[in-house]
């Protein structure tokens, strides 16, 4: 029979009185690649936790190699051989790739370090694995590929049997992340096991053997491959590349609002685009530092090296101080970047307005306007006081809504399904076709054709 490296038993844990996980089962086969479709983010802290260390537990059993390493009565608080890769990197960016790979792991005990044998055994390993990252590279400026392949090495190197990969299609654009599942996929085959974990089941079906849907602390289902369905995951949250249903026939026959013509900066090579009024364009495998640089030219931050944006047939330089309200930006996880928890709902909801328009028209008078506006739309809502009180489902309408009461000609959204929930990832697509509706074009950046429900 085909060896374990994981099994969870009817694993409940609590914090604070309350319980995050419930009876959870789930068990990972040595070589598997597990994918983990996490439909909202309760409990996965706790899981992780569990994978990582033998924490006491509520009820349940833990196993891990197929010893048992955990229970409701004796938890031996001793970590296991698992690694996560995430967003925050684990490598240490004052020493080197060799240091980092082989030094920065248990079991090392040498106190003289033979640097030069070091960088041999990092060269022999990248070319072993068909890796092609310099051994002088520096920790600080490598690419997020590039770390987590370097977090991948040190992983196996230090003897994990286990590593869970936590949210890669936000991570990673996705040329670059075809090529870390074919590494991935290449340790699977030589025993090591994995976790896939995301929020997105055709992202885990690129690369799980095996696929479980785990929901506010529950695993809800597992399935295999034959019981995969892309239809159905994807009837939810879609949102087309074009014109919105209620303004395709204006779109087609409109003018640009927002157009660039050959755009260049030091992370944008030649961009040229047209978006119309009510019509969503679509900008897949946009690196950050690409987001950032565009993000500035639109902001009027920065000038581009080559090239022309217009808005409205004039170029940005032309217009005034109330760029940003003419072009707004939604940012990545817009609820933590863009929101006053210090500030009213209202207040929060009129901020881009009173950008806007000039000082002497009454703030008041914008709030009232907004209010009737919006009242049937937002509800009682739209009264809070204190908005860090609110659902998540209630702060996506507040972002989305502050700019639609601008009326802007364009807005730019930067990846607006990263770290979304199913549910949230549904919403931020219905706001996105309330924009286009609107008659407001929509200019969507993402990472990679994983992120999200854009299609």
């Amino acid at each position: 029979m085909r060896p374990e490296i994981l099994r969870l038993s009817r694993v409940t844990q609590t914090e604070r009185n309350n319980f995050v996980l419930r009876d959870i089962n789930l068990h990972i086969f040595r070589g598997e690649i597990m994918g983990l479709v996490c439909r909202n983010p309760y409990g996965l802290d706790a899981l992780l936790r569990l994978i990582q260390t033998n924490e006491p537990i509520y009820y349940g059993h833990v196993w891990f190699n197929e010893t048992l390493t955990n229970s409701y009565r004796h938890s031996s608080m001793r970590p296991n051989k698992a690694a996560v890769i995430e967003a925050r990197s684990k490598l240490l960016p004052n020493l080197s790739l060799a240091d980092n790979i082989f030094v920065m792991r248990p079991g090392f005990r040498m106190r003289l370090i033979p640097e030069k044998r070091l960088e041999r055994q990092v060269s022999m390993l990248m070319s072993d694995v068909e890796v092609s990252i310099p051994v002088s590279a520096a920790i600080s400026q490598m690419s997020v590929y590039d770390r987590c392949v370097v977090e991948l090495l040190r992983a196996k190197v230090a003897g994990a049997q286990l590593i869970v990969l936590l949210d890669l299609g936000n991570m990673i654009r996705s040329e670059y992340l075809e090529r870390f599942h074919a590494l991935v996929r290449r340790f699977a085959r030589e025993g090591l096991s994995f976790l896939y974990i995301c929020n997105r089941q055709i992202e885990a079906q690129v690369i799980s053997d095996r696929i479980a849907i785990m929901e506010n602390g529950r695993i809800q289902r597992v399935l295999m491959r034959m019981q995969w369905s892309r239809a159905q995951n994807d009837q939810k949250d879609e949102v087309q590349s074009g014109a919105s249903p209620d303004t395709a026939a204006e779109a087609n026959g409109a003018a640009s609002v927002l157009e660039l013509r050959g755009v260049t900066t030091e992370h944008l090579r030649g961009l040229t685009l047209t978006v119309r009024a009510g019509e969503c364009v679509i900008l897949r495998n946009m690196s950050r530092r690409a987001n950032a640089s565009l993000q500035g030219l639109l902001e009027g931050r920065a000038e581009p090296l080559g090239g022309s944006i217009l808005l409205d047939g004039k170029k940005l330089s032309e217009y005034d101080k109330l760029l940003p309200a003419r072009i707004p930006i939604i940012a990545e996880n817009p609820v933590e970047s863009m929101l006053f928890k210090n500030l009213s709902y209202p207040d929060n909801l009129c901020f881009l307005m009173e950008k806007k328009l000039p000082p002497w028209r009454s703030a008041n008078r914008i709030r009232k306007k907004a209010v009737r506006e919006y009242k049937d739309i937002l509800g009682e809502t739209l009264f809070a006081e204190d908005i860090s009180a609110l659902s998540p489902y209630e702060l996506y309408n507040l972002v989305y809504y502050r700019v639609a009461l601008v009326k802007p000609r364009a807005v730019l959204i930067i990846k607006p399904f990263a770290e979304a929930d199913e549910e949230l990832r549904a919403h931020a697509a219905s706001l996105i076709r309330m924009l286009q509706a609107n008659g407001i074009g929509v200019l969507v950046t993402t990472l990679s054709g994983s992120d999200g429900g854009l299609n």
